[in-house]
């Protein structure tokens, strides 16, 4: 790298409009020099974690793009993900739209899944293959946005010759984590543009949204958790031997049980006019209940619940018999 450096001349890849990091980042970067202060830890940590993986930070190389089937069977994969962040996505490109930024929706590993923005920057981010298949992990595109927010698990920006390839320097990049209810990272929201200025509302924006979408997959959970809880309480409700009916604090009816549903409709249809067909069914089914009933074991601390069970299909009986209870 010393060769890109002339006695007289300044580097290679200096501009001329430098900010107050590309000193720093020559210095670490190119240079190897050790550096205390003037630079965040988690920008630090990854640098030097890039040049422990013998990174090129001045070389334009396209970082690992994943394509045909491969990146199919990753989108069908987070299809839940994408269905949730597109709508806040495409909220976010109508609210910055003319102002020269992109955002991007990453899966776990790095890899760019979608891309909303002006067209000027869709080509600009295209020159710097930028593009849905990307790999923006740290191993994959060194310092940026997306891999530093994965490797450290917290929203960051970005900017100029904070990344570690120095044809990123043009770019700032704010990037929000996206969690699932067990607080496991599976998405990055990511806003990019031109780093002229520094642009903190885009780190406050990207984290909103990462926090609606996060809200909205712990909303999904629940009800889904409701949904089995449901199942499995009428599973349990319709297997006790009892006839059960549940009611709310007015006396609403909320539950009922098979055995209770089956002895109502049959006291239902008892109130009805009856054939003497009909009353033959009435009978049958009847029996078909107390059958069923006096099949089941019972323990002992239920005994008191089974005998008001068989009392009630008793007295069931000696109404449709027409014959008194007493």
């Amino acid at each position: 790298m010393d060769a890109l450096r002339t006695k007289k001349s300044r580097p290679a890849y200096a501009q001329a409009h430098e900010d107050p990091m590309r000193v720093i980042w020559e210095r670490v970067v190119v240079q190897g020099l050790p550096q205390e202060g003037g630079i965040r830890p988690e920008v630090l940590r990854s640098w030097l974690k890039c040049r422990t993986m013998r990174l090129n930070p001045l070389e334009k190389t396209p970082p690992p793009l994943i394509e045909g089937s491969e990146f199919e069977g990753l989108v069908r994969r987070n299809k839940e993900l994408i269905q949730l962040c597109t709508p806040m996505m495409d909220m976010i490109a109508i609210s910055v739209r003319d102002t020269g930024f992109i955002v991007t929706l990453a899966e776990k590993g790095g890899c760019v899944l979608l891309v909303r923005g002006d067209q000027e920057i869709l080509e600009m981010a295209g020159q710097n293959y930028y593009q849905p298949g990307c790999l923006r992990s740290v191993e994959g595109a060194g310092t940026n946005a997306i891999g530093v927010c994965l490797s450290e698990g917290n929203p960051i920006q970005i900017t100029g010759a904070e990344h570690f390839n120095v044809h990123f320097h043009p770019w700032t990049c704010s990037s929000a984590p996206i969690r699932d209810g067990q607080g496991k990272i599976i998405g990055v929201m990511t806003l990019s543009g031109r780093s002229v200025g520094r642009h903190k509302h885009t780190l406050a924006l990207v984290t909103a949204a990462a926090e609606t979408i996060e809200s909205q997959i712990r909303e999904r959970d629940l009800a889904e958790e409701k949904l089995r809880l449901s199942s499995m309480l009428s599973l349990i409700f319709n297997s006790i031997s009892d006839g059960v009916i549940a009611v709310d604090n007015n006396l609403k009816i909320t539950h009922i049980n098979r055995t209770a549903s089956r002895l109502l409709e049959l006291e239902g249809d008892m109130s009805r006019e009856r054939t003497p067909e009909k009353h033959k069914e009435l009978v049958g089914r009847l029996d078909h209940i107390e059958q069923s009933v006096n099949q089941l074991k019972v323990p002992a601390s239920f005994a008191d619940q089974f005998y008001f069970l068989r009392s009630h299909i008793s007295l069931v009986r000696s109404r449709l018999m027409g014959v008194s209870s007493g």
